[in-house]
């Protein structure tokens, strides 16, 4: 008997992987053999654990990282041993479409506040919020590595969260120390560059 276990798969499609997963134990105990998929490069210290379980580890080739290396890669680390910023960019793993995750997984964002545009997708996979919320009103990042193996659940902390659909209702508590502006060229057509000019209006450049 073999079971493929992909901990990867988003949470809206994932009965038949939780299925894999809640029995595991049972077949492991019966000697079944296990494989797992991994969406990128693994950990050599996560390699060496699950290949020393009996089990096979399959990396699947992946042009962009996207959110999966952070909450299966990035969050196997330690967290004391997650900051390496300049292996993840001359990895090519930190990009537009997770640099926020990455923050969060970094644990340098203690809550967050989102205003959003109220016609586009949802910010946030549903597994991420801690209450089970959507929109959420508090996030708390976890890998299924995590819920798989005891030793690599870190204890992630949870993040107040607020989303805005509507920036008139925003306001801020305080005056911002400090402001930065990210551009994506995945996300953002050319013709919104001009919104970094206007945003320049209000800042002062460091």
């Amino acid at each position: 008997m073999r079971v493929l276990h992909v901990f990867t798969v988003p949470v809206t499609r994932n009965g038949i992987t939780m299925f894999a997963l809640q029995r595991l134990p049972g077949l492991r105990a019966a000697g079944a053999a296990v494989g797992f998929v991994a969406p990128g490069e693994v950990e050599p210290s996560l390699r060496a654990e699950i290949e020393a379980a009996g089990a096979r580890l399959y990396v699947l080739p992946q042009k962009r990282p996207g959110p999966a290396y952070v909450l299966e890669t990035v969050l196997a680390l330690p967290p004391q041993k997650r900051g390496d910023l300049s292996r993840y960019v001359r990895e090519e793993k930190l990009d537009e479409a997770n640099y926020l995750l990455f923050a969060l997984a970094l644990r340098y964002v203690s809550s967050l506040e989102n205003v959003r545009n109220p016609h586009s997708r949802a910010d946030f996979p549903a597994r991420l919020s801690a209450n089970g919320s959507q929109p959420p009103t508090a996030i708390r990042l976890s890998s299924t590595l995590a819920r798989l193996l005891p030793q690599y659940d870190f204890l992630e902390p949870t993040i107040p969260y607020a989303a805005y659909d509507d920036f008139r209702a925003f306001r801020a508590a305080a005056p911002y120390d400090l402001a930065s502006l990210a551009i994506s060229p995945r996300y953002a057509p050319k013709e919104a560059d001009f919104i970094a000019d206007v945003f320049r209006e209000y800042i002062t450049e460091v």
